[in-house]
């Protein structure tokens, strides 16, 4: 639930997301009025007189069709739905009039960042968010922050930045109240707190108590403070795969195979097994053309995405393609339920 006050606090720091939001600026939605696009894309491009177009539905084509069309000067989509993009020939569309790519939803791998700077866009904001958090607490990062452009000392690609003006973040024991802080860099649960946060959830108090307490908000998702103050975004409380007795973020493992040359799209979920308590799973769509076994992306794994042996998937599943929900991003659920 947003008040008169949240969503003029959401309009301005739009502003920071996106960059100055004029007349000549024109963004493209393609999602129903429901998700968080609409309270952090649309009020603030309204705000700041800006051109909104809007699709019933994304494909890579239509996207891509309309960023050509409407001369969109601001593109977001959540990672999933560019590497969807990316399958294509993206070189035939012409997509000159972009000044900034929003990536939100999921964190973008390096390839993610670095194929969207050379063939799409020189502007990159990625950022974390939500529909309770809304734009004025966000946590931003740009193509600098990323990539280390215009930087002499290089980037974080795996980095989500910092909080914008009036944002601020907490990094708490998932298991514990609100103040129960841990020490830098240790992984455990986001606290968010900002100008635009929502006042709760709506009809529904015993949730609102739970979640929303004096100005901030359990997001649910796990990452890390580093020495710098920049936050790492590692997934989901609800896709923590508990294999062997040891803890694993699914997104680790999706970010390490999608750093394989032969690998389109990832998916990693856990699955009840007798033996490990969860047996980690992979489900890989490949590039057009490729081939790979399942025993050399085990091992690119283990030597050269970075991950320990207790990471790395028990079962390879080679698909065409993987479930989405209707704002582009993974839908693991789909999986897990899946024979």
């Amino acid at each position: 639930m947003h008040t008169h006050r949240t969503l003029p606090e959401n309009a301005k720091a739009g502003q920071m997301l996106y960059g100055t939001v004029t007349t000549r600026d024109v963004a493209l939605v393609m999602m129903q009025p429901s998700f968080a696009a609409w309270v952090n894309v649309v009020v603030p491009y309204v705000a700041g007189c800006g051109k909104v177009v809007f699709g019933d539905a994304f494909t890579p084509q239509g996207f891509l069709e309309s960023i050509a069309r409407e001369r969109i000067t601001m593109a977001p989509a959540v990672p999933t739905m560019w590497r969807m993009m990316f399958a294509e020939d993206i070189a035939r569309y012409d997509l000159s009039s972009l000044r900034n790519v929003s990536i939100s939803g999921e964190p973008p791998s390096r390839t993610d960042l670095e194929r969207i700077y050379a063939q799409v866009s020189k502007g990159i904001s990625s950022f974390y968010s939500s529909s309770e958090a809304g734009t004025g607490g966000a946590v931003l990062a740009t193509e600098a922050d990323t990539l280390g452009v215009g930087r002499a000392s290089g980037g974080k690609p795996d980095t989500t930045g910092r909080p914008v003006v009036g944002a601020d973040i907490r990094i708490i024991n998932p298991e514990g109240d609100f103040h129960d802080l841990v020490p830098e860099g240790e992984i455990s649960e986001i606290l968010v707190s900002g100008p635009s946060l929502a006042v709760g959830y709506w009809r529904d108090d015993a949730l609102t108590r739970k979640r929303f307490r004096d100005g901030w908000w359990r997001s649910g998702d796990m990452g890390y403070v580093d020495a710098d103050g920049d936050l790492f975004v590692l997934g989901h409380t609800d896709n923590v795969i508990n294999s062997g007795g040891m803890k694993v973020h699914g997104e680790e493992v999706e970010r390490a195979l999608l750093r394989h040359p032969a690998v389109a799209q990832a998916a990693v979920i856990g699955i009840p097994d007798e033996r490990w308590g969860q047996r980690i799973e992979a489900y890989v769509i490949l590039k057009a053309g490729a081939a790979v076994a399942n025993e050399s992306l085990a091992s690119f794994c283990r030597l050269e995405g970075g991950l320990a042996s207790f990471k790395v998937p028990k079962v390879f599943y080679l698909v065409d393609r993987l479930p989405t929900g209707p704002t582009g991003k993974l839908y693991r659920r789909a999986l897990r339920t899946s024979d």
